[in-house]
């Protein structure tokens, strides 16, 4: 074996509160056409054949329709927002299923996208799976749960020969009503239709900053942003307004780690210090004007710990991607308050030319915070779309220099994957990283690039069009571990941000070269640097492993290996690189250079 390749692979295989009161009935407009349902939360913790037992036990108490209830089904990340933050920080049943007995349904095992059907026989339009699950590994895992960040996870429905979990759970009748539920409280629009009007602005527009903000005092509990929004309004003239020159701000933050997005300053912390009175459970609302060159198709890309709404003008958004959702009762508004540490979303609108005023919504539920608002134009559903990703008032600068490989390719080699369904345990895990250097591996040359994931993976990629693992065979794989090999290609001397997607486990090395810091790690802070390696090893199926790094690279050709392991389910698997300060693309094949610089939309003034 070659010495760097078995060093590298020795080194990475070491490796909240209730929202609605219980029983409180809601009403909120996600059925067909914005009709509006009725929905009760309840924290009585039952498994899921019997929640679904009671739910369908229980006549809609208040409109009238005499229709039986079910747990809750989603179709939108609107509706899904809704039902997590209503009954936040516990798992919570959903009425999705592959239990035979329901209409639709058929044994899904570890596919995303078939076998899963609604109790109510209504189509699934919307999904939201943790990136590995569902994990059933022939235990009989038929019901769903919606978990932490609002994403989703398989479990055992308590019936016949499977273990009996017990978890709150939403019963929803399907009132279909043209207006609210009388005798519900009612869920809106997130944000007033009109703030009250600022009395004096304040002063140094020219030194503070474009954006005019106010913000709340921190809140007791676990408010939502329905919540602050509505305390910001009601206390309007206790606030003492402020400006911030930007909407690229942390805050409680020191680990550049824990930031998220594309945009990384050289040498620093990404983005501004927040300029207001840092503290958990508050909402900050900021001001201010976009200009928009010409008329047309724009997306807004986000980026938000814990969460954000986004108004421009009077102007509806056409489409949404990522975490967030189009507010049902405000199409004006693009929001994402699921409480997660990456709000991440894309928000697609056509504007007009000239000046369109911007508001945004901020809230931070807790700990460390941070704001990321980018735009290109154009419309862009992954945030590795497109390489035009500029800040809020970017400035354009001279040429950029981008990475790539070099015209030979990426060289892939995959082992024969492990048995299906049979968990590897950790003490062979580097024997299964090792057979990468046994004979007859799959190898494949000459590749454009890193970019694969399972057929069956119905989740998106952070990439467009990822490609079918080399010689993949039907189903999801096993202790599948890929390596890639190939030369990386700097066209000139400076910063530069690395990194990959993998699965359980995930590595990359550029040869003898030192690494400066981590700058993203969406492993659960499980990455670190060995060398000229960095890597993480979460052999969970809670996440899909993500890994950016900072290097300081001298123009020429290096070396450059990446690796990852599948330890069940389905997987995915890339390698990108940008120039740091800039959104990252793929490492594709003679793609190195030099490219003009671009600005971002300019930021005026507020104006009342």
């Amino acid at each position: 074996m070659r010495p760097q390749l078995t060093l590298f692979l020795l080194s990475i295989s070491a490796v909240h509160a209730q929202q609605g009161k219980p029983g409180e009935l809601l009403t909120a407009p996600f059925g067909p056409n914005g009709t509006w349902n009725l929905y009760q939360a309840s924290k009585l913790p039952l498994s899921w054949t019997k929640a679904q037992e009671l739910a369908a036990g229980t006549v809609d108490p208040a409109g009238g329709s005499s229709k039986p209830g079910h747990l809750a089904t989603i179709s939108s990340a609107a509706e899904n927002m809704f039902v997590y933050s209503h009954i936040r920080g516990t798992t919570t049943w959903l009425g999705l299923t592959d239990n035979e007995k329901y209409p639709g349904a058929s044994e899904a095992f570890s596919a995303q996208d078939r076998g899963w059907a609604w109790v109510t026989g209504e189509p699934v339009t919307f999904t939201n799976w943790q990136s590995a699950e569902p994990g059933d590994s022939g235990k009989g895992e038929d019901a769903v749960t919606l978990e932490e960040g609002g994403l989703w996870n398989d479990q055992p429905i308590g019936d016949k020969d499977q273990p009996e979990k017990r978890f709150p759970f939403m019963i929803e009748w399907d009132v279909n009503s043209p207006q609210p539920v009388p005798g519900a409280r009612v869920i809106g629009a997130i944000l007033p239709a009109q703030w009250p009007a600022l009395e004096v602005l304040p002063d140094d527009e020219a030194k503070s900053g474009p954006w005019v903000c106010v913000q709340t005092l921190q809140l007791p509990g676990d408010p939502t942003m329905e919540l602050l929004a509505k305390h910001l309004q009601d206390h309007w003239s206790e606030n003492i307004p402020f400006r911030m020159t930007d909407t690229n701000f942390r805050m409680a933050m020191d680990d550049p780690s824990k930031m998220f997005g594309w945009i990384f300053t050289p040498g620093t912390l990404a983005g501004i210090n927040f300029p207001g009175a840092v503290t958990n459970n508050f909402g900050l609302l900021a001001r201010a004007r976009l200009m928009i060159p010409k008329a047309g198709t724009y997306t807004f890309n986000v980026h938000a710990d814990d969460g954000f709404a986004l108004r421009l003008g009077g102007n509806n958004w056409k489409a949404v991607y990522g975490k967030g959702g189009i507010d049902p009762s405000d199409a004006t508004t693009l929001c994402s308050y699921i409480l997660s540490s990456d709000g991440e979303t894309r928000g697609v609108i056509d504007l007009p030319a000239g000046e369109v005023p911007v508001e945004v919504f901020y809230f931070n539920g807790g700990a460390e915070g941070a704001l990321q608002i980018m735009s290109a134009e154009g419309e862009f559903p992954e945030d590795g779309s497109t390489g035009h990703w500029r800040l809020l008032g970017h400035k354009a600068g001279a040429k950029v220099s981008w990475p790539g490989i070099a015209e030979d390719g990426w060289k892939v080699t995959i082992p024969a994957a492990g048995a299906d369904r049979k968990e590897t345990a950790d003490k062979e895990v580097l024997d299964i990283l090792l057979k990468v250097e046994a004979p007859g591996n799959t190898v494949s040359a000459g590749l454009e690039s890193i970019h694969f994931r399972d057929p069956e993976c119905a989740r998106r990629t952070r990439f467009p069009d990822a490609a079918p693992f080399p010689a993949d065979p039907p189903g999801p794989q096993d202790d599948r571990v890929i390596l890639a090999e190939a030369m990386l290609v700097i066209p000139a001397d400076g910063i530069y941000h690395i990194g990959l997607t993998g699965d359980d486990l995930a590595g990359l090395q550029i040869a003898d070269q030192k690494w400066e810091r981590i700058v993203r790690d969406a492993s659960g802070r499980c990455a670190r640097i060995d060398g000229d390696s960095i890597s993480s090893r979460r052999t969970t199926n809670s996440s899909s492993q993500e890994i950016i790094g900072e290097i300081k690279l001298a123009r020429g050709s290096y070396p450059i290996r990446a690796v990852s392991w599948d330890r069940n389910g389905t997987s995915n698997f890339n390698v990108f690189a940008a120039p740091a300060g800039y959104p990252a693309r793929l490492l594709s094949k003679s793609k190195a250079g030099e490219e003009d610089d671009l600005p971002g939309l300019e930021v005026l003034p507020f104006k009342p």
